[in-house]
C-alpha cells in the first residue's frame, strides 16, 4: 500500500507539472483575444512586377525574394519597419527606334527580350493606437517614410528593320531611386487568441526621384502619388513561434524625366503584387 500511495503521488505530481508546462508554453494565447502584437517576421515573397511606358513598351514577370519585418502594436503605440528584396528575370516588350538610311526618317521596330529585375523596398511607419472591442481591435492612423530602388538590365540583342537590315541593339541599364512619404491607416483584429487579421491601406507621395542609365541621369520633375493595400493573417503556434501570410498590391506612377536636350525617360506606371508566407517570432 505504501508503494502504491507513493506511486499515485508521483503520477499526480507529473500531471500537474505537465499541465504547468503546457500553460507556460501557451503563454499569451490564454485569456481574452488581444490585438497587441510584438513580432519579427521573415518570409519568402513571390513578386509579380509590371511597368508600362507609352502604350507599347512594357516589362513584366514573376521574381522571387525575401521580406523582413518588425511589427509592434501596443496599447498606445504602433511601429512597423519592413525591408524587402526581390530579383529575377522578367519579359520586355517594346520598340527600337532607328533611322532609315534610304529616307532619313525615324522608324520603330517591335523588340522583345528578357530583362533582369531587382527591386528593393523599405519603410518605417508609426502612429497612435486606438483600441476597440475590449482591446480585441486596434485601429492605427500612421505616417511614415519609404525608399524604393528599382534596377533593370537587358543584354545586347538584334533587330531587323526595313531598309536597314539586321543590326545590334545595345544593352541597357536603368537605376531608379525614389523616396516616399506615406500616409494611411491599419486595422488589426484578433479573431481568436491565436489567429489575427491585419488590413492596411496607404497613399505614397514621391518627394524625390532620380534615374541613371548607361549614358545619362536626371531627377523626376513631378511629385507623384501612389497607393498600397495589404491583408495579413497570422497564427500563433506556440508562445514564441507563429506563421503568417500576406497579399499586397502597390501602384506607383513616375513622371517624365528630361535626361538631356533630346533624350528623356517617359512617364510610366508600375504595379507590384506580392504574395508572402513566412514565420514570426513573438516577444
Amino acid at each position: 500500500m505504501r508503494i502504491s500511495y507513493h506511486f499515485h503521488q508521483g503520477v499526480i505530481a507529473a500531471v500537474i507539472l505537465a499541465a504547468g508546462t503546457a500553460a507556460a508554453q501557451a503563454g499569451a494565447t490564454h485569456g481574452a483575444p488581444s490585438a497587441n502584437l510584438d513580432v519579427y517576421r521573415l518570409g519568402y515573397t513571390a513578386t509579380h512586377f509590371y511597368r508600362q511606358e507609352h502604350s507599347f513598351d512594357s516589362q513584366k514577370g514573376w521574381i522571387n525574394g525575401i521580406d523582413l519585418q518588425k511589427l509592434y502594436i501596443g496599447n498606445h503605440f504602433y511601429y512597423d519597419s519592413d525591408l524587402g528584396y526581390s530579383a529575377g528575370s522578367a519579359h520586355y516588350d517594346g520598340g527600337v527606334q532607328y533611322v532609315n538610311p534610304n529616307t532619313g526618317q525615324v522608324g520603330s521596330q517591335p523588340y522583345s527580350t528578357s530583362i533582369d529585375e531587382k527591386l528593393l523596398t523599405s519603410h518605417v511607419d508609426m502612429g497612435p493606437v486606438f483600441r476597440l472591442a475590449g482591446g480585441r481591435d486596434a485601429i492605427v492612423p500612421f505616417i511614415g517614410i519609404g525608399v524604393r530602388y528599382h534596377y533593370d538590365h537587358t543584354s545586347t540583342g538584334r533587330v531587323t528593320a526595313p531598309g536597314f537590315g539586321s543590326a545590334p541593339v545595345a544593352a541597357s541599364r536603368d537605376d531608379r531611386l525614389q523616396a516616399q512619404a506615406r500616409f494611411g491607416a491599419m486595422d488589426r483584429f484578433a479573431i481568436t487568441r491565436r489567429l489575427g487579421l491585419e488590413l492596411k491601406g496607404l497613399a505614397t507621395y514621391n518627394f524625390y526621384g532620380r534615374l541613371s542609365n548607361t549614358q545619362y541621369s536626371g531627377n523626376y520633375k513631378g511629385h507623384d502619388w501612389g497607393y498600397v493595400g495589404s491583408a495579413t493573417a497570422d497564427y500563433q503556434l506556440t508562445r514564441v513561434l507563429g506563421i503568417y501570410a500576406r497579399a499586397s498590391y502597390t501602384r506607383v506612377h513616375t513622371s517624365r524625366i528630361q535626361l538631356s536636350q533630346t533624350f528623356y525617360e517617359p512617364s510610366a506606371s508600375s504595379g507590384v503584387t506580392r504574395l508572402t508566407v513566412g514565420a514570426q517570432a513573438h516577444f
